[in-house]
């Protein structure tokens, strides 16, 4: 391809309706054999985007490459390693290039021979997908061509926004549980909800996407809707609102109208045309002050719409099966591992050979006071330019000679790097903050998102709140995990250790990850003990 045309196009994809919005088009030659193609995103490009549902924090994006006029004749070399090359047909136009083969695909792939047709299955993991037909079974559902799976799926899809997050919804961005109104998860479970389950909207949150599962299949087994969810339509109504499931099966039931704060937070609804206007560019505005009803049969059109583009969804890269290294529960003899101990002791074992695909982790081994092992999880580590302590500054000094975008979710927001190895941060709310390089280099530790082990009397858990800084020294990753495990609460909130580059804007007192921030308690005892 060197010296070739080809045209790059960056789409924006809207979660809510599934429109595709281009926010750029340019046309580039490739100078060489290995090509690297840099395109900043700019707030002019992300407003341009926005449209009806989008949220205004974030935007999925995906990128399209074209050939242009060019006879292509080298063969595309899939990821894995044991498939076989794909041969692209030569021609003088763009050239589609089929799907790799997948070579020795594991007979075990239990999604590639059964859940394959899964509607919205390329949105979620192979243990999501392996637990929604259980949980269809479960419930009695129909299992004939995965249909009540089929439904759950396209159910968490509507209440995600599509995004199958455990933590989407209003309560995640200011949580408390005194508030009523405020919804969390996949299926946006409200105070009332997850406390007829036993749980809370915060625990709920602190979850995986599979783990919260667990707690749909409970809400879905409620006694109350005994003998009630026949269709997809009764199964939807037990989430939305759950008083009127026994009249899914009349389609002209009004569910809530107008007087309901609930009519007007789904305009997916409005299916009458008194209730939205058509703009010039064709798509619908819902006024704030119609007058209207959601009837049964509008929340039925609905979900057929979600569950027919879930069909456009489904996965095509089948991954379970494959051994990955993903399961943690590996022979210590080949891996860095850290042994923490309940009276505090902490011991980091190195064995004499180290697996090739171990060498860039560390794994973490829990000994409770009966000596019994509890085999936490294991994490990447690489090493990094040690930083100084913070200072604050009014502003960003000129000369740097590059930049870059932390992760969205947090404070921190670009970084701006000199040539003595210096890094200056602005933010989004706290000023500028510089971090001067250090002496030599340090390790870091990528923390996992959330720990949730329970075992026995043991509980080590974790989830971060409002913080991108999830990465930390790995001596003080082990003394922060013993240190979950003595305290014993399910409601510890990690508001950040570093950065990937070792800085932690806005703390000056943080770089490297020796230190990790958590949310206070509502007493000083709860917090004074932890």
């Amino acid at each position: 391809m060197k010296n070739k045309k080809i045209k790059i196009k960056i789409w924006e994809e809207d979660n809510f309706e599934w429109t595709n919005d281009l926010i750029y088009e340019k046309d580039y030659v490739l100078v060489s054999d290995t090509n690297f193609i840099g395109v900043q995103l700019t707030k002019q490009m992300f407003d341009k985007a926005k449209g009806f549902g989008t949220d205004n924090s974030r935007q999925d994006y995906f990128i399209e490459v074209i050939h242009n006029d060019t006879s292509v004749k080298s063969a595309v070399m899939p990821v894995s390693a044991d498939a076989e090359p794909t041969k692209v047909e030569s021609g003088d136009s763009a050239t589609a290039v089929k799907e790799p083969k997948q070579g020795k695909t594991p007979t075990s792939c239990i999604c590639k021979e059964q859940y394959k047709d899964l509607v919205w299955g390329g949105k979620v993991s192979c243990e999501f997908r392996k637990k929604v037909v259980q949980i269809a079974k479960n419930l009695g559902l129909p299992q004939k061509d995965l249909e009540g799976a089929n439904w759950l799926m396209t159910i968490i899809a509507l209440e995600s926004a599509y995004s199958f997050s455990p933590k989407i919804g209003t309560f995640g961005k200011d949580p408390d549980e005194s508030k009523a109104n405020k919804y969390i998860g996949l299926i946006q479970f409200g105070k009332g909800a997850a406390s007829d389950i036993g749980t809370t909207r915060t625990h709920l949150m602190s979850l995986t996407a599979e783990q919260q599962l667990e707690f749909v299949e409970k809400h879905f087994k409620q006694k109350k809707f005994d003998n009630l969810l026949i269709s997809r339509t009764a199964l939807y109504l037990a989430v939305n609102y759950p008083n009127s499931t026994k009249h899914a099966s009349n389609k002209n039931y009004v569910v809530y109208n107008s007087s309901n704060a609930a009519y007007d937070s789904n305009d997916l609804f409005k299916r009458e045309k008194h209730e939205y206007k058509i703009k010039k560019d064709g798509t619908k505005e819902y006024p704030d002050d119609v007058v209207g009803s959601t009837y049964v049969w509008e929340m039925e059109e609905a979900l057929e719409d979600v569950g027919n583009l879930g069909k456009s969804h489904k996965v095509k890269k089948f991954e379970c099966g494959v051994n990955n290294a993903t399961n943690e529960k590996i022979n210590a003899k080949d891996i860095v591992t850290y042994h923490i101990y309940e009276n505090g002791t902490i011991e980091k074992h190195i064995p004499k050979k180290i697996k090739e695909e171990y060498a860039k982790k560390y794994k973490y081994v829990y000994h409770d006071k009966e000596k019994n092992e509890h085999e936490i999880c294991i994490v990447d580590w690489f090493t990094v330019d040690k930083r100084n302590n913070g200072k604050k500054i009014s502003s960003i000094p000129k000369g740097y000679i590059n930049t870059y975008s932390y992760p969205s979710g947090g404070n921190a927001k670009t970084a701006y790097e000199y040539s003595n190895g210096d890094i200056c941060v602005s933010g989004t709310e706290y000023g500028y903050r510089k971090y001067s390089k250090g002496q030599g280099k340090v390790p870091l530790v990528r923390m996992k998102d959330s720990l949730n082990y329970k075992k026995n009397d043991i509980k080590i858990l974790y989830s971060f709140q409002r913080s991108q800084r999830r990465y930390c020294n790995p001596d003080a990753y082990a003394g922060f995990i013993g240190a979950l495990a003595k305290l014993g609460r399910e409601d510890v909130l990690c508001t950040g250790m570093c950065f990937a580059d070792a800085t932690s804007y806005p703390s000056v007192t943080h770089p490297n990850g020796d230190c990790a921030d958590t949310a206070y308690y509502s007493t000083q005892v709860l917090e004074q003990k932890k």
